[in-house]
């Protein structure tokens, strides 16, 4: 179950840079970050379900995080089996 969950997670980040590439965000500085997210320690952690204490422990521990200076958190449902297009 983790390593599919981890697939999941990895094809949901890779959609959402995809997206800012794109500039599909209407945001220059994110399409031109999306290109190199770790020079800018842009962060990606996708958070199933509303379980608010899990968010909470995330967002700690990116705060916490030295490499970390830009978070992006993504939802997926609890029993995301794949993204739909």
């Amino acid at each position: 179950m983790c390593a599919e969950h981890n697939k999941i997670d990895g094809d949901v980040i890779d959609a959402q840079m995809e997206f800012f590439r794109r500039g599909r965000s209407g945001c220059t500085f994110a399409s031109w970050a999306a290109k190199d997210p770790s020079q800018f320690e842009w962060d990606h952690v996708v958070v199933r379900g509303g379980n608010f204490a899990e968010l909470e422990a995330i967002i700690d521990e990116k705060i916490a995080c030295a490499q970390t200076s830009t978070l992006s958190l993504m939802g997926a449902s609890k029993n995301s089996s794949s993204l739909s297009g």
